[in-house]
């Protein structure tokens, strides 16, 4: 239906006129002419009221078959990424956006982050392009594997007489959220494979079977160098997959259960966010039943000692991850889900639409909260301050580079820590050069200063930009060469 604030016999007359698709109008000094065109006949109308007008009619035919010589920018896995998390379930919807203040901010902070100079016209198609990029129905069979991967995880979490409780649930949530980023690359057009390292144009096979990436490889992409206690919560359970797989895991319920709640609770909504709410799990979902109520000293003591058992190593592994983040993701409740669970009064039968009311916990609200934990316990987990967790070594960046780098420049060529990652470090400009007043003074996205060994120790983004940078013909020959030439 077409706007009522546009006459649609001009507008369809002034569309007609034009040898530009419809849909490489926006933007463009084409639609300048035709805006103008329709004020001077039919009176002022907004441009956004117009192209409105314009997608509508040639939705009704009478206008194809018009071909154009522009072609949408090329767009890398990560700026696909950055316009598929901002639009979500709104991308196949994309041509609400134009000529809206949205859509310009849309374009300003995609040109901010990578560097861009791309016009609103060639914006434009990038975004539409993109839309248009997802082919078959692989995002749909993904969808689908998720969400009944997601039910099967809770369904086995529920279970009062399973002891494998956590570990299924773990590991079947795992199966759940990586075929959810699959279906999202999917939807997006890009296809989440990895590629053959001799034939980057070729994907790598396993078996017969495409090799897929896994989901730390998925969160790398999705979230770039975004930090996020959503990518925080799923490292910490693939941390605890990967010792599921090779060796027999503890009961952890009482110890990751606000964790677990998160970890779905961001299932959910990503499913909601780029799929809409048809796919959402709401609806299958129900709260688990529990034993008793509030616990008394001696049953809480039980619950302690029969959990002692539980494996050091994995405690700690828990508690440095923990210990590794900031305060502030650490606290949000996209990492743990924290709630008070308050029992719910009502003067007679159906008064209350639920029986039980959830209250997050809100670090921002300390006096109410407190007024809480009078009445129920919340669960915390205790952190334990762990210096540098997650950190590396110049030495273990150099082993994983110096793959690469003998791969693309023979396997006679070196990336050693005392060399050629100093010189890494200075020609990419992440520490001071030696000598420097402050040493601290460093590009924490990459290195950080360790004050007690007065010595730097480096990110897993360091690692992976070197790894993304020495795969370019000739510049870990340029990196080295800028290292050798003398002060002037």
């Amino acid at each position: 239906m077409v706007n009522a604030n546009v006459d649609p016999k001009t507008a369809a007359a002034l569309l007609k006129s034009s040898t530009e698709p419809r849909d490489k109008l926006p933007y463009t000094t084409e639609f300048d002419r035709l805006h103008n065109a329709y004020c001077a006949r039919a009176g002022s109308v907004s441009k956004y009221d117009l192209m409105q007008a314009f997608f509508n009619l040639a939705k009704k035919g009478g206008f194809a078959g018009r071909t154009s010589d522009r072609k949408a920018p090329e767009l890398n896995i990560r700026q696909a990424a950055f316009i598929g998390k901002r639009l979500g379930r709104r991308l196949p919807a994309r041509g609400s956006l134009v000529y809206t203040d949205e859509f310009r901010s849309l374009c300003d902070d995609f040109n901010a982050k990578f560097g861009a100079a791309l016009s609103m016209a060639d914006f434009w198609l990038a975004v539409d392009g993109l839309a248009k990029r997802a082919k078959g129905d692989e995002w749909i069979a993904q969808i689908q594997k998720a969400r009944e991967a997601a039910c099967l995880a809770v369904e086995i979490y529920n279970k009062p007489l399973v002891t494998f409780r956590s570990g299924g649930y773990i590991v079947l949530m795992t199966i759940a959220w990586t075929a959810l980023m699959h279906a999202v690359f999917f939807r997006w057009g890009v296809r989440p494979f990895y590629r053959e390292k001799d034939q980057p144009d070729r994907f790598a096979k396993i078996d017969g079977d495409y090799k897929g990436w896994e989901l730390s490889a998925c969160l790398d992409e999705y979230f770039g160098d975004e930090a996020s206690p959503v990518r925080e919560n799923l490292k910490l359970f693939i941390g605890l997959r990967n010792k599921i797989e090779h060796r027999s895991l503890p009961a952890l319920d009482q110890r990751i259960f606000g964790e677990c709640q998160a970890m779905l609770l961001n299932f959910e909504d990503m499913l909601f966010q780029q799929f809409g709410p048809e796919h959402a799990l709401t609806e299958s979902m129900s709260l688990a039943l529990q034993f008793s109520h509030l616990r008394d000293p001696e049953q809480a003591a039980a619950i302690r000692s029969l959990h002692a058992p539980l494996a050091a190593d994995i405690v700690q592994y828990i508690d440095s991850f923990r210990s590794s983040l900031s305060e502030e993701i650490r606290n949000d409740l996209a990492f743990s889900y924290r709630v008070f669970i308050i029992p719910k009064l009502a003067s007679h039968e159906g008064s209350a639409d639920v029986a039980v009311s959830f209250v997050k916990y809100d670090p921002a609200n300390p006096s109410r909260m407190e007024e809480y934990r009078n009445l129920v316990a919340v669960l915390r987990p205790q952190v334990t301050q762990v210096a540098n967790q997650g950190r590396l070594k110049a030495g273990d960046v150099c082993r994983a580079v110096e793959a690469v780098v003998q791969q693309v420049n023979g396997s006679r060529a070196k990336f050693g820590p005392s060399c050629h990652h100093v010189a890494a470090c200075n020609f990419y400009k992440v520490r001071p050069s030696k000598g420097a007043e402050d040493r601290t003074k460093t590009d924490v996205r990459y290195c950080h200063y360790d004050e007690a060994h007065k010595d730097y120790v480096y990110t897993d983004a360091w690692k992976k930009l070197l790894i993304e940078e020495m795969r370019k013909p000739g510049q870990y020959q340029k990196v080295m060469q800028s290292y050798k030439k003398p002060a002037k």
